[in-house]
């Protein structure tokens, strides 16, 4: 389950995440923080962090506000509560599992 490749299934359709505008799919002008992501996808640290593909301490520095985002970590952001706000997260968690087997 890692969503730090270049494109992601959804519904059988491939979505580019650098051709894709996640922000404006979201509605949303300001991007969440971390942890506020975290907790609307009802994630803990570890399952967040294994989700993008990155090291639960470098989820925990986000949150800390020790270290920032990059600019494709909070595209990443609006895409799960994208995801999340359309009913589609769980299904594409599990589509995620499944290709990882």
């Amino acid at each position: 389950m890692n969503l730090s490749g270049a494109f992601v299934n959804l519904s059988g359709a491939f979505f580019s995440v650098a051709e894709y505008n996640f922000c404006q799919a979201n509605g949303t002008e300001n991007p969440m923080e971390p942890k506020e992501v975290r907790e609307v996808l009802g994630l803990s640290v570890t399952e967040m962090s294994r989700i993008c593909g990155i090291h639960y301490m470098t989820w925990t520095k986000w949150e800390k506000g020790k270290q920032s985002p990059p600019a494709i970590a909070r595209q990443m952001f609006h895409l799960l509560l994208w995801l999340h706000r359309e009913g589609l997260f769980e299904q594409a968690i599990r589509d995620l599992d499944d290709a990882g087997k």
